[in-house]
């Protein structure tokens, strides 16, 4: 049985949950009581270090007296020699740009409450993919709540904003809750991890960038196999995991639209997708003539409005697809049809499948 040090300097569940499952496949005894102390005890005796490095120099000084095929999973330390698996920070970064760009955004703010190389790299690749359209866009590091509130009220709406991660992304949805800025409709706000358990309980549900720390945690594991396996070890690898996509949630689904009259209307189609609408009952609730309406949002979104109606029910229908077992029928109700046969029938011609099928080759579940 191979004993293998774990030293996570910071913890997330499903990292470790990924390190876990590749590890029952081995027999491993992953070790985990050395991270109080950080000291090997006399005669300890390990196969390797699989580890998460910070900015805790003890953690640092520990890897480095024990001598032991080591993998990090982490970019944290890229200045120290080591094998690393971790996440394509960059290509969440851009990932998260171009999300944000999809929905009509023209003004961008990145806001991470730390600073380290994980963040610079989010930001580089935030960053650098809105230059490349011809976009700008501001960050804002370690900034007290006041300093957050000042920038998000001054800015032009509608605003878009990347967090570092989901708790700084929740951390912009409180400051908006508390100057009463409508999410997503003034502000769009991305987060990254796919953390349920802030994701899930916010006014507004975060959207976020999925970067599969689970399967991080197995590749790590893996890739320090094959270290301890091998007796002649090749160069330092360094592997980086492309993010998982966006979990869509009503943080960010919104279109950006500068007209306020076209940008209520968005909003009572988002809301109303449960029951048959048109043209007719959006005019009526907005009190605003059909014909400056339809010449309004045609300008602002470049599309009509019941083809606009059609794109949203169907990329609700895909994510009730995706990441539900809820059945078939239940989400052609939930979506405003008649009956199943049309949403099937509609869900086909929009995604060139049906729903069954669509469902079977794309679950999470």
């Amino acid at each position: 049985m191979r004993r293998i040090i774990l030293l996570l300097g910071s913890y997330d569940y499903s990292l470790h949950r990924g390190v876990v499952n590749f590890a029952r496949e081995q027999n491993w005894h992953l070790d985990l009581s050395l991270l109080k102390k950080l000291e090997l005890p006399k005669n300890y005796k390990a196969d390797g270090i699989l580890c998460l490095l910070t900015d805790n120099e003890a953690l640092e000084a520990f890897v480095k007296d024990a001598s032991l095929p080591t993998v990090d999973l982490s970019v944290w330390r890229s200045d120290l020699p080591l094998h690393r698996v971790t996440a394509d920070n960059y290509a969440i970064g851009k990932l998260g740009a171009e999300h944000l760009m999809q929905q009509g955004h023209s003004r961008f703010l990145f806001y991470t409450s730390v600073s380290n190389r994980v963040s610079d790299l989010r930001w580089q690749g935030f960053h650098e993919t809105l230059k490349q359209h011809g976009l700008k866009s501001r960050r804002l590091v370690e900034a007290n709540d006041e300093d957050l509130s000042l920038e998000l009220d001054a800015t032009s709406k509608p605003l878009a904003v990347m967090g570092n991660s989901d708790l700084d992304a929740s951390e912009v949805a409180s400051i908006c809750d508390a100057l009463e800025l409508a999410i997503p409709q003034s502000v769009s706000i991305l987060g990254v991890d796919n953390n349920l358990l802030i994701c899930e309980c916010q006014s507004a549900p975060l959207s976020s960038v999925d970067f599969d720390f689970e399967n991080i945690g197995y590749e790590g594991a893996k890739r320090l196999h094959e270290l301890i396996e091998d007796t002649n070890p090749e160069s330092l690898t360094h592997r980086m995991i492309e993010p998982g996509g966006i979990i869509v949630r009503k943080s960010t689904d919104a279109l950006a639209v500068q007209d306020t009259i076209v940008r209520e209307a968005i909003a009572f189609i988002q809301n109303n997708l449960h029951r048959s609408i048109g043209t007719p009952e959006i005019c009526t609730a907005l009190n605003v003539a059909r014909r400056t309406l339809e010449i309004r949002f045609k300008a602002a979104v470049q599309m009509t409005i019941r083809s606009l109606i059609n794109k949203l029910r169907m990329e609700r229908a895909e994510q009730a697809l995706t990441q539900s077992d809820v059945p078939i029928e239940d989400i052609s109700a939930e979506l405003g049809f008649c009956n199943a046969a049309h949403f099937s029938r509609s869900f086909k011609a929009h995604c060139g499948i049906s729903p069954s099928r669509f469902r079977s080759q794309n679950s999470e579940n």
